[in-house]
């Protein structure tokens, strides 16, 4: 099982690498956030494929969004998820989007979780701007999470057992 420790420290490492990245700020960068509601519609993961009926989970995203020039965006989003019974995982999220036609916007996103899993997430969103407040919308989103879990080495030499999962999950929710 991979420690926290190295989620976090490849956490922190991925949101150094994308400040670096960014342009310096200027009057055209501006800062927006989301919040909103993501569900695991069907999840497979080393060819058992569980649904939305099988396990109720249901993540929280917050995002904090640095809009810079030319419809590129960099998007840092904390996401814990729930069952039924408690927090069961918290979701290090930082990404990139890159603005369509029609209020489309194509993301890509690290993954980092708490239970030991990374990966990315390509996205697709469809915004809805609110008639009264072009700067606030409604959204709706497809997102494809692509996750890898490693498990710790035994003592005995055994071979390391990789995991991988592929889901598809809708978030809905409303940036400003």
């Amino acid at each position: 099982m991979m420690n926290s420790k190295k989620v976090w420290s490849g956490a922190f490492l991925s949101i150094c690498f994308s400040l670096l990245c960014l342009a310096p700020a200027n009057a055209q960068n501006d800062i927006g956030g989301h919040i909103g509601v993501v569900v695991p519609m069907v999840q497979s993961t080393d060819g058992d494929v569980s649904t939305i009926t099988d396990n109720l989970v249901g993540g929280f995203p917050m995002g904090v969004t640095i809009k810079m020039r030319h419809n590129v965006a960099f998007d840092f989003e904390v996401v814990p998820f729930l069952d039924e019974n408690a927090v069961t995982n918290v979701l290090l999220h930082p990404g990139v989007l890159m603005g369509l036609t029609n209020n489309f916007t194509f993301g890509l996103r690290a993954a980092f979780e708490t239970g030991g899993s990374f990966g990315v997430t390509p996205l697709l969103n469809k915004s809805f701007p609110f008639p009264n407040d072009p700067n606030t919308s409604f959204f709706v989103e497809a997102v494809v999470p692509v996750r890898f879990y490693q498990e710790a080495p035994d003592y005995q030499g055994a071979p390391v057992n990789v995991s991988k999962t592929l889901a598809m999950a809708v978030h809905v929710g409303v940036a400003f």
